[in-house]
């Protein structure tokens, strides 16, 4: 689809690969973009990049009622990009339920809250949901275990919602960046992404319609190789 003159909505948009998505759309002329953050404070430079066409708005996708708002408050959108994540537990073994349970909350059942949210609007629209995911959806890192499990489980996901959806005229895709450099992964030491080269990827993928957007050389490297499925869990088992 085309970025100029669509209306999108961003989850987690005040700081890393969000912040970095809404002025990639705004270099791409996005008619308007939503904003939404747990912040209003948060959000406030991000709309400062051009406040006539960034309109914040506060939704925490652990929240139904705030998604469900934040859904009738974006009725025109075309664009939904779920990129509001965490990265609270990483060895199964070690970190605690919760931990694992708030990855899971965020990463799984938020995505799914804003699709299900959403969904009236962009069938409406002739609109498109794209999901950021990450390459631990394709095979387990044992020092971010949790984190790849609810990654792989919302790729599963996004899998059943496109076979639903498609028929019905809303494209779902996925992207898969490999590590990016953010809060987030402050403590990882390996060399990762920048954001901005991220989103510049993720919304070529989008304009040129992939199903599976591959955003940098590690989700390339590694994709093709995805039937190979023993190795690939060998060599994710070094991280």
């Amino acid at each position: 689809m085309k970025i100029a003159g669509s209306t999108v909505f961003v989850t987690g948009a005040n700081r890393g690969l969000g912040r970095c998505l809404v002025e990639e759309l705004l270099r791409r002329d996005a008619r308007r973009i939503y904003a939404g953050t747990r912040d209003l404070a948060a959000i406030a430079p991000v709309v400062a990049l051009d406040p006539a066409r960034v309109l914040p708005i506060v939704v925490d996708v652990t929240d139904e009622a705030q998604v469900t708002a934040a859904a009738a408050a974006a009725a025109d959108v075309t664009l939904v990009l779920s990129n509001a994540g965490t990265l609270r537990s990483r060895n199964l073994l070690s970190n605690t339920l919760e931990q694992l349970r708030l990855d899971m909350e965020v990463n799984f059942w938020g995505t799914l809250r804003v699709a299900r949210a959403f969904v009236p609007a962009l069938e409406r629209n002739g609109g498109e949901f794209v999901s950021v995911l990450s390459v631990g959806a394709w095979a387990g890192m044992p020092s971010m275990g949790g984190y790849c499990a609810s990654k792989a489980a919302s790729w599963s996901m996004l899998q059943s919602l496109r076979a639903e959806l498609g028929p019905r005229g809303v494209h779902v895709r996925a992207a898969f960046p490999g590590g990016i450099r953010t809060d987030m992964t402050r403590e990882v030491e390996t060399p990762l992404s920048a954001p901005e080269d991220i989103a510049h990827e993720l919304l070529i993928g989008v304009e040129t319609d992939a199903a599976t957007i591959l955003t940098d050389p590690m989700s390339r490297a590694y994709y093709p190789r995805l039937g190979d499925r023993e190795g690939l869990e060998r060599e994710f088992g070094m991280y």
